[in-house]
């Protein structure tokens, strides 16, 4: 879903950085990707093993909470690795710090909502 959202090149961009001129694999990152899919894995085959409606609710509970929990530690360890160490975006020349800096508040992607009351 991040490729279509951010594009392929830079999604796999973040699988990697360079430490000593050499790329070398993110293992942060691509832990918490094979958990993701790992995840989507299990949800594609939950129909073989559950039947109760009642099941379905709860491992529908888990996976979503999971899959938050999953994203919020990917975001949490892209910005460190962007914005807390002082390593370079290996493939943007630094556009993801520069991009959230002339982003919404707190570096959101999303700009800002002002609530006016009429």
């Amino acid at each position: 879903m991040n490729a279509t959202h951010f594009g392929v090149k830079k999604v796999f961009g973040y699988l990697f950085r360079v430490v000593d001129g050499k790329r070398k694999l993110y293992w942060p990152i691509v832990c918490i990707n094979l958990a993701r899919m790992g995840v989507i894995l299990f949800c594609m085959s939950l129909f073989k093993w559950v039947d109760n409606p009642q099941e379905v609710a709860a491992y529908g509970l888990v996976i979503v909470f999971t899959m938050m929990v999953l994203h919020d530690l990917n975001s949490g360890v892209i910005d460190r690795k962007y914005h807390g160490t002082g390593v370079e975006d290996n493939g943007g020349g630094g556009e993801r710090a520069l991009a959230a800096e002339d982003e919404g508040a707190g570096g959101s992607p999303y700009p800002s909502i002002e609530i006016l009351n009429a």
